[in-house]
């Protein structure tokens, strides 16, 4: 929990939510006895009315006769209309309880919804973190009134933090392939001395203005922790090319030219560069590709100040690699 707010008023809600409820339920359980006893009743009056119309009957029979007056017989008469009456209300009555009933369930609906609504505010009061994360900032103290909208304290998701890089569109669209393929695209930093492990997560639909890369997204694979904000190095691991071989810096002359070894004797070639290159060790890079070299051509990785071709040249270690292995970067 990271802030409990003063629950006395949600507290009250609660308990005012509860009484009207139970005092809802009463009334429904109520209607629903005097539906039950109205529908037992119901062939009680239908008896009665029975008996007085009988009665009427045996009175208008006797009163042709002469055998009784003519008082008597409205006194049947009277009767019989009293109990048609009655039971016709007794028939209305049980007909319309149904309606009773269903105005009562809805309002045993509506108290038990304000009663789940009073009992969400209570417990609104305890504000719990969502996520396992670090607190950024806490806009309130104790004893501190505040009103609904206001922010009181903001949390970051340590799971759901994501480095953001701008890389080259070229670059771009080949880790968005590499996305596509299912081929899991990897970066690398240190910091504070510790090496930290990265995924590609995702990345943006569009240029922004005055930018010339496209947006990125990694995620940290490890349970360490981010400052957010903090500017990250990485170092991204990208699809791998083929026919490239990773050079050192001052293997490269002007024009895109380099020299291999030909009979201890420089040949210029031209290369066409395909992108940076660390190896294994820390030690940087760049990756060339040239449709002049061959498997086992030997390259010069020395700066000559006047390298050209058919210069005579004394190798010193021909067996010593370049740099790295070559393959992909």
């Amino acid at each position: 929990m990271l802030i409990q707010l003063d629950a006395a008023e949600a507290d009250l809600a609660v308990n005012i939510a509860q009484a009207n409820f139970n005092r809802a339920s009463a009334q429904f359980a109520s209607v629903e006895t005097e539906y039950e006893l109205a529908k037992n009743l119901l062939p009680h009056f239908q008896e009665l009315k029975s008996i007085a119309d009988s009665k009427l009957g045996r009175a208008t029979d006797l009163n042709s006769r002469d055998m009784v007056s003519d008082s008597a017989l409205d006194d049947a008469r009277q009767e019989a209309s009293e109990r048609g009456i009655a039971l016709a209300q007794q028939a209305a009555a049980v007909a319309d309880f149904p309606n009773k009933l269903q105005q009562q369930r809805a309002v045993v609906d509506e108290t038990r919804a304000q009663l789940k609504k009073s009992v969400l505010d209570l417990e609104q009061t305890r504000i719990r973190a969502p996520f396992a994360g670090r607190v950024i900032s806490n806009g309130v103290a104790r004893g501190d009134r505040v009103i609904a909208g206001t922010p009181l304290i903001e949390i970051a998701d340590s799971a759901g933090l994501e480095v953001r890089a701008s890389v080259p569109t070229e670059i771009g669209y080949a880790l968005n392939q590499s996305m596509l393929q299912g081929t899991k695209v990897v970066a690398f930093s240190e910091l504070d001395g510790r090496p930290f492990n990265f995924v590609l997560d995702g990345m943006s639909a569009d240029v922004k203005p005055r930018q010339s890369g496209i947006d990125v997204f990694f995620r940290n694979e490890m349970s360490e922790t981010l400052d957010i904000g903090r500017v990250v190095s990485l170092t991204i691991r990208l699809p791998k090319e083929k026919n490239v071989i990773p050079v050192p810096v001052h293997a490269l002359y002007e024009n895109q030219t380099l020299f291999k070894v030909e009979e201890n004797r420089l040949e210029a070639i031209h290369y066409d560069s395909v992108g940076d290159y660390f190896a294994a060790n820390g030690e940087f890079g760049i990756l060339v590709r040239s449709s002049q070299m061959r498997a086992g051509d030997l390259i010069m990785v020395s700066q000559l100040p006047r390298a050209m071709t058919g210069l005579l040249v004394d190798p010193i270690d021909l067996a010593a690699p370049v740099l790295g292995t070559s393959g992909g970067p």
